[in-house]
């Protein structure tokens, strides 16, 4: 049995040791695409990082895929959905932009919906498809949505 799937194993079976060596292994990761989302506060996304693991330790012994990019591409998705979820319940982090990260801080300047949007078909690689699926929203509204996002992005980089 290779190193990874043990830590999975162990993480099944509720071990602090192999969560830790989980969590050691991937919260770098995990928090750089929830700071994305949550403009660079980082109080929010320590909560939210901390919660998106209690859901991953949660719902470990759902996966029947014990390969390395399956579950982080599952715990991604459930820190993305955690993000998304806890911008709409705490509307003063869409006017927080604490970044001071160059890109990423013109990415912060977006609107709410064209960031979220963006953020979920250009960086995390979602397609309209899911994005309308995962949003409630309508595929064309997702993609007139992206386009605004990079034609303002493009004009603010175009200033710089």
């Amino acid at each position: 049995m290779d190193k990874f799937k043990k830590i999975i194993i162990g993480c099944i079976n509720n071990n602090k040791i192999y969560q830790k060596m989980l969590y050691d292994k991937f919260s770098p990761k995990l928090y750089a695409i929830i700071i994305r989302y949550l403009c660079g506060d980082e109080t929010y996304s320590n909560d939210i990082l901390q919660y998106s693991f209690i859901k991953i330790f949660k719902n470990i012994k759902t996966i029947n895929k014990y390969d390395e990019n399956s579950i982080f591409g599952w715990m991604k998705k459930i820190c993305i959905d955690s993000s998304i979820i806890n911008i709409s319940l705490n509307p003063e982090i869409n006017n927080n932009n604490n970044n001071n990260n160059g890109i990423l801080n013109i990415l912060n300047e977006l609107p709410y919906e064209n960031r979220i949007l963006f953020n979920l078909y250009a960086i995390d690689g979602y397609s309209h498809d899911e994005i309308s699926e995962m949003l409630n929203i309508d595929i064309e509204y997702s993609k007139c949505q992206y386009d605004i996002a990079k034609n303002i992005l493009m004009q603010k980089i175009n200033t710089l």
